[in-house]
């Protein structure tokens, strides 16, 4: 393990106990640790009210506007879910964001233990926050794993951020184990817990509680993505403040090895450890990301302040533009995007949000259906959910699939006040969303919570036999590359790879 130190402010800068503006960062093989030594003397923590975003909605009532589809619960009964994995079909991992709780959700029943609990600082937005699954093209032994990402109780106790005002040790990215034992039951139900947690990124989590984003995904790269946001509001350059010192581990897409082998990184706005592991910045807060089955490009969901919620194209280098702008540059006033924002001598590049909200939904979980089970007309098409409103969008790409296909008043990137919505409004009435995932059965599925409680929903054909889990034209993620791979072309893996090499040396 060796020490690195990020940037040290003079003694005469008065550092704001909102701000995070010095830090030191430890590298090892196993882990990469952004460490902030004024966080302890921080007593912000301590008067905190424990503080959920909860809407007096009513009861979900969640329906879609296509008559040949229909929506089904597969489960009621999850505390404040999250985010989902799918083990396989019929089989899905969801975090529970106060408890720590990883549960499993097996043919439509909770298994009896969760496969993990972990402890963590849950006030507001901190929490159990997200996961994802590897698959075994490419990984070590042919195994999968488990990641999560949540914010570390500081002291060993869900929630103690709040009742013992305990800073949090950090928000963390660990890898798991996948390990299956004979259950107690009557059909000897094989049983799954996670086991062997390594460490692979520590970012900061004070001072907070929100803005610590929480979507996880395995790329088509085989590296492990996820987004932080601002903590609550750390000033540096990756929040595009030009003097400020660099980048600390907030507001931005990370990605590291599936091993945190943190050298293995090509960087993207920099060659020099951390701000190799930035694959964008500018980053407010995100509760949603996922790569295009087709492409391999990279989408994200943004969460504005008051107002201008944002759909993302995220590519090498991308900057979203917080804080200087949030929505589209063109509505900024006198904003001057070559000399106001900050791109890494010119390795980061602005470009304006594919889609925006003028007024606030909460955009959380996007997923692209990569599959024939909903009808053609759906396949490789882009879902977002929202929590403000329990709504479900569907977008449709174009033929490059860089931008999404609009018409009317939402030509100009925005649904303003007095837009017609029912352009892109699949579905509504699902509560709070916090998650949108096409399953390995070809149909979507999208995780709600309504105040404590919590469902997954299914979107299927009309006429679904519920017997038949067989999906026509159903295919994953892994199949999509094999399918790839033996016409010659190729992989989303080699694209992805390219793309990044080509991003970086054209500088």
């Amino acid at each position: 393990m060796f020490v690195v130190g990020i940037k040290s402010l003079p003694k005469s800068i008065t550092i704001s106990l909102t701000l995070l503006l010095s830090g030191l960062l430890l590298v090892s093989s196993q882990a990469l640790t952004f460490i902030d030594p004024t966080a302890l003397l921080r007593g912000a923590s301590a008067q905190e009210l424990r503080e959920h975003i909860l809407h007096n909605r009513p009861p979900p009532s969640p329906d879609v506007n296509d008559p040949n589809l229909r929506v089904e619960e597969v489960f009621d009964g999850l505390e404040l879910p999250t985010s989902m994995a799918f083990l396989g079909e019929n089989d899905i991992l969801v975090t529970e964001k106060d408890s720590g709780r990883v549960q499993r959700i097996i043919d439509g029943e909770m298994q009896d233990d969760p496969v993990i609990d972990v402890q963590v600082a849950n006030n507001d937005e901190r929490g159990l926050l997200g996961i994802d699954i590897s698959n075994t093209n490419g990984t070590a032994n042919n195994e999968q794993y488990v990641f999560l990402y949540f914010t570390e109780s500081g002291g060993g106790e869900d929630g103690d951020d709040w009742s013992a005002g305990i800073p949090p040790s950090g928000t963390r990215l660990y890898k798991y184990n996948i390990v299956q034992a004979i259950g107690d039951d009557d059909d000897d139900e094989a049983q799954v817990q996670l086991s062997n947690g390594t460490l692979l990124l520590d970012l900061p989590a004070t001072p907070g509680p929100r803005y610590h984003g929480g979507p996880v995904t395995v790329g088509p790269d085989n590296n492990v993505y996820v987004v932080i946001g601002t903590v609550d509001h750390h000033e540096t350059q990756a929040q595009n403040f030009e003097d400020a010192p660099e980048p600390d581990g907030t507001s931005g897409v990370f990605r590291i090895t599936q091993e945190g082998r943190v050298a293995d990184i090509q960087g993207v706005i920099s060659e020099e450890i951390p701000l190799n592991l930035y694959y964008g910045y500018g980053i407010r807060q995100s509760f949603g990301m996922e790569f295009d089955p087709v492409t391999g490009n990279l989408w994200d969901t943004e969460n504005g302040p008051d107002q201008y919620d944002e759909l993302n194209l995220v590519e090498p280098g991308f900057n979203s533009g917080w804080r200087d702008v949030s929505g589209l540059a063109g509505r900024a006033g006198d904003l001057n995007i070559e000399d106001d924002l900050v791109d890494f001598d010119g390795r980061g590049r602005y470009s304006d949000p594919e889609f925006t909200w003028q007024q606030t939904v909460a955009p959380t979980g996007l997923d692209f259906l990569n599959s024939t089970g909903l009808g053609a007309a759906y396949q490789n098409d882009l879902f977002v959910g929202d929590y403000n409103n329990g709504n479900l969008y569907h977008f449709d790409l174009n033929e490059n699939r860089t931008q999404l296909v609009l018409g009317g008043g939402l030509a100009d990137r925005a649904l303003d006040p007095g837009d017609e919505v029912g352009e892109i409004l699949f579905g509504t009435g699902f509560g709070g969303i916090t998650d949108v995932k096409v399953g390995p059965d070809g149909y979507l599925y999208v995780l709600t919570f309504q105040d404590d409680g919590g469902s997954i929903y299914r979107i299927v054909p009309e006429d679904l036999d519920t017997d038949d889990d067989e999906a026509d034209g159903d295919t994953d993620e892994a199949e999509i590359e094999e399918t790839t791979d033996d016409t010659g072309a190729p992989t989303l893996a080699q694209t992805l790879v390219e793309r990044i090499t080509r991003d970086v040396t054209s500088q």
